[in-house]
């Protein structure tokens, strides 16, 4: 076979519990993987849908303290690149998260101040509404 690779890295070791890689190419398709093999597991360094030409950043959690990076190239057709790991922190990567989802925070904190200035506004028309109610039939109303 030509055109063909098997990586295996020795025993690397990290404190932090999560491993970014760079990775371009077809990651996780037939026949390509990159995984990291940590305290007995192994983790799939794969995106949700391929990067192509392009370079894609992605998160993996490892379950101990020593790990090891293997890839394989068995596709004559497809391919896959990828950058040494960086260790990340739980703060870091929880950071992550929170900057992709932020258009649906922002979303839901719009959401809740629209709710809180209608609601704020149908107290304030309730209780001006009672008071006018109860002002056209006490006796101070009466006598002016």
């Amino acid at each position: 076979m030509y055109n063909t690779a098997v990586m295996t890295s020795g025993v690397l070791h990290s404190r932090f519990p999560y491993l970014q890689f760079a990775v371009a190419g077809f990651p996780g398709s037939e026949g390509l993987q990159l995984e990291v093999k940590s305290g007995g597991t192994s983790s799939v360094v794969a995106p949700a849908s391929p990067p192509g030409e392009a370079w894609k950043e992605i998160a993996v959690a490892k379950s101990s303290v020593d790990f090891s990076v293997s890839a394989r190239d068995d596709s004559h057709t497809q391919w896959l690149a990828f950058a040494p790991p960086v260790e990340i922190g739980r703060l870091s990567q929880w950071t992550r998260g929170l900057l992709a989802a932020s258009p649906f925070l922002l979303f839901a904190v719009l959401a809740a101040i629209c709710f809180l200035i209608l609601f704020t506004w149908l107290i304030r028309a309730q209780a001006v509404e009672r008071g006018n109610n109860t002002d056209s039939g006490s006796p101070a109303a009466d006598a002016v």
